[in-house]
């Protein structure tokens, strides 16, 4: 982590800025930009998602941190050359701990680098009639922040993924019916596409995603220049349980007619053509499913569909899950304790005894993977190619 502060602070000294957070500038109103050019290949393409936030060879995450006024959230970095972890912020003896004074809190919405700029989302209010996404840029160390752009009437929820492709975020937003007291009386929900380039420091409202009741909208991969986009909605409003009463029968009875009167496809956003439409391919929607760095897989059955970009789709013993990670040519799937072998499609057995169900596999440097269980970011770990995989019979 050491080189993630002094890169931070060779960035300050040459940019000249001052420790302190500068001054805010409010943003023109967000207007529609020429699209920057998407070349075929999504190698380079990142999804973010609450839980793995790849950056500058680590990634970021959240923890909560009593604070003396209340619970807040600070943003640290874990370092996976070192696999040492930090808060984001370079103050000397700083204890981390009071928002008021350390630089690492108020970014815990999907913060991302590009450029060796710090961005992050901020809802403004967290609640309420008047929501909007606010889009920060801000220094390595969280100073020098400020306020880009921002799209009124709608919130960006932190667990929904996010894509970066090149120098563009997109990400889903959702605009709710608000009563005069802040709630969201009905439940309906309009869930819509956005982008925001990082050069030029506009976002563009791209598509309406869906609306509906219970409706949701998530970016689940890239591929072939295309985002697959998981839409799920309900065109009436489902009658409500009443608590006090319910039967586990009643519970059964109120699953399986919401299930039924729900909506849910795979929906596909051309970046090149600007246009949503469906996907190319038959997947089912609530099957797992993996889309990045030039590969798609999605289960079929009780087997997996692979398609390399530019090929055709092939059958395969391989099915991949939530947590499937693309590292060293191998797509993981630890719950299952498999790797497909993304260029022989051979399927290998990772060894039960080392690599658990709650693994994530994240990256692969100097020779070895770097491992952590769940969501325990102190657990990061090392582990050899002989450690990973089972040994062939």
């Amino acid at each position: 982590m050491r080189k993630f502060i002094i890169s931070t602070l060779i960035i300050a000294c040459f940019l000249l800025c001052s420790c302190g957070e500068a001054a805010q500038r409010e943003s023109e109103s967000p207007r529609t930009v020429e699209p920057e050019a998407v070349v075929s290949t999504d190698e380079s393409s990142v999804i973010n998602t609450h839980n793995r936030m790849l950056a500058l060879n680590g990634e970021f995450y959240t923890e909560q941190v009593m604070t003396a006024a209340f619970a807040d959230f600070r943003l640290n970095f874990a370092d996976f050359d070192t696999l040492e972890t930090t808060a984001v912020c370079s103050k000397p003896n700083c204890s981390h701990s009071d928002p008021e004074s350390c630089s690492a809190f108020g970014m815990w919405n999907h913060p991302t680098v590009v450029d060796g700029k710090l961005y992050f989302f901020k809802n403004d209010p967290d609640w309420g009639t008047e929501q909007t996404v606010n889009i920060f840029r801000a220094d390595l160390d969280g100073t020098g922040r400020v306020k880009l752009a921002e799209i009124k009437n709608c919130a960006a929820e932190y667990t929904a993924p996010i894509a970066i492709i090149g120098k563009t975020l997109y990400f889903t937003a959702s605009e709710s019916e608000i009563d005069d007291d802040g709630f969201t009386a009905s439940g309906f929900k309009t869930v819509r596409l956005y982008s925001f380039n990082c050069e030029t420091d506009k976002a563009e409202t791209l598509c309406e995603l869906c609306r509906g009741y219970d409706t949701s909208a998530e970016i689940r991969g890239i591929f072939d220049a295309k985002l697959y986009i998981r839409i799920s909605y309900k065109d009436k409003e489902q009658e409500p349980l009443d608590f006090s009463t319910a039967t586990d029968e009643d519970w059964s009875n109120y699953i399986a007619e919401g299930q039924k009167m729900t909506v849910s496809a795979y929906k596909v956003y051309d970046l090149t053509g600007g246009e949503l439409g469906d996907s190319p391919y038959e997947i089912d929607p609530v099957a797992e499913f993996f889309a990045c760095g030039g590969i798609l897989c999605y289960q079929a059955g009780d087997k997996g569909v692979f398609v390399k970009q530019g090929g055709e789709a092939v059958e395969t013993d391989f099915v991949p899950n939530i947590g499937s990670c693309l590292v060293n040519g191998f797509l993981f799937n630890t719950f299952y304790g498999t790797a497909l072998d993304t260029n022989t499609l051979e399927v290998r057995r990772l060894n039960a005894d080392i690599v658990t169900s709650g693994d994530f596999i994240l990256d692969y440097r100097d020779g070895c993977y770097v491992v952590r269980t769940l969501i325990d970011y102190k657990s990061y770990r090392r582990l050899s190619p002989e450690e990973i995989f089972e040994e062939a019979s």
